[in-house]
C-alpha cells in the first residue's frame, strides 16, 4: 500500500529504447545479444517508472545467467484483455525447486551466484512481483536448466 501507482499513457517503443540504451555496454561486455519486438502499435496506459523498473530487474537477471554468446529477449503483444511482456534468456535455467519459490517473499532467501560469482538479494523478483500486483497484473516465469528462462509480465489493457 506504499508504492505510489502512477498511470499515464507511455510508448513501449520509447521505453524499450530507454532500456536498450541503458544495456548497450553491458550487453557488448557480457558478450550477450539483446533483442526488443514490440507489437503494440498504440500507447498503453500504465505507470512507466514500475515498468522500467521491473522489465531492468528481470534483463538484469537475465545477464546475470546467461553467458557470452547467449541471447536475451524482451517482446510485447497484446490480447483481448492484456499488455503481455515477456523477458526470456538463453542462460542457465533453474531448477523446478527454484522456480517455485522465486516469488515468495522469504525471511531467509538465496540467491543463486550468477556466471560470473555475482551475489544478489534474491529480493528482487518478489518486489516485481509486488510491484505488477500494484497494476492489477500478475508475473510468472518456466525455465529449463542449461536452456534458459522466461518472465511473462501481464498487466490489464
Amino acid at each position: 500500500g506504499k508504492i505510489a501507482f502512477s498511470p499515464m499513457d507511455i510508448s513501449l517503443n520509447e521505453l524499450f529504447t530507454e532500456i536498450q540504451n541503458f544495456y548497450k555496454i553491458t550487453s557488448q561486455k557480457n558478450e550477450v545479444k539483446m533483442e526488443f519486438k514490440n507489437q503494440i502499435d498504440q500507447n498503453i496506459y500504465a505507470d512507466k517508472a514500475i515498468l522500467r523498473i521491473v522489465i531492468t530487474n528481470l534483463i538484469s537477471n537475465s545477464f546475470k545467467y546467461t553467458k557470452p554468446g547467449g541471447i536475451i529477449f524482451v517482446s510485447a503483444i497484446a490480447d483481448t484483455s492484456s499488455i503481455i511482456i515477456e523477458v526470456k534468456d538463453t542462460g542457465t535455467g533453474m531448477t523446478e525447486e527454484t522456480l517455485n519459490s522465486i516469488f515468495k517473499d522469504q525471511q531467509n532467501i538465496e540467491s543463486t551466484l550468477g556466471i560470473h560469482d555475482e551475489k544478489g538479494t534474491g529480493l528482487g523478483l518478489a518486489i516485481c512481483h509486488d510491484l505488477i500486483k500494484v497494476h492489477n497484473g500478475t508475473i510468472s516465469a518456466s525455465s529449463e536448466l542449461d536452456k534458459g528462462s522466461s518472465f511473462i509480465v501481464k498487466i490489464p489493457k
